[in-house]
């Protein structure tokens, strides 16, 4: 019987670590949508040097949040996001909006893609 409970309890503290891993998961990527936005409308408004700051404050963020978006993501996921990024740190530099502008839209969507790829779905377990 105690074996039991410590298995009820061992089986709770996964189930609150990962309610708080998704919900922490979902804060960072959402900062790191409200990044990429803000310099899609930097790109809109015509300010390149304002896209490439916001750009390297971007890069910071994700080399900051590396570690935490790797412990249970795909990698291959995470190098697709420093790539698209250091491309567009180069497209913001040279003034290329248009290519600048398509990279901040697939960020987004890697961003998104994130919580929802590590999210409890039928279709992940499947």
């Amino acid at each position: 019987m105690k074996s039991f409970f410590i298995s009820l309890t061992i089986a709770a503290l996964l189930c609150a670590a990962s309610v708080f891993y998704s919900h922490k998961l979902k804060s960072a990527t959402g900062m790191l949508l409200n990044d990429t936005q803000t310099i899609c409308k930097e790109l809109d408004d015509n300010d390149l040097s304002a896209a490439a700051l916001s750009t390297k404050q971007l890069m910071a963020s994700v080399h900051r949040l590396e570690p935490f978006l790797s412990a249970f993501g795909d990698h291959s996921e995470i190098t697709a996001i420093e790539g698209c990024l250091a491309e567009l740190a180069v497209y913001t530099e040279n003034g290329d909006r248009t290519e600048a502008l398509a990279h901040t839209h697939y960020l987004t969507n890697l961003f998104k893609h994130i919580p929802e790829n590590l999210s409890v779905r039928l279709e992940n377990i499947l």
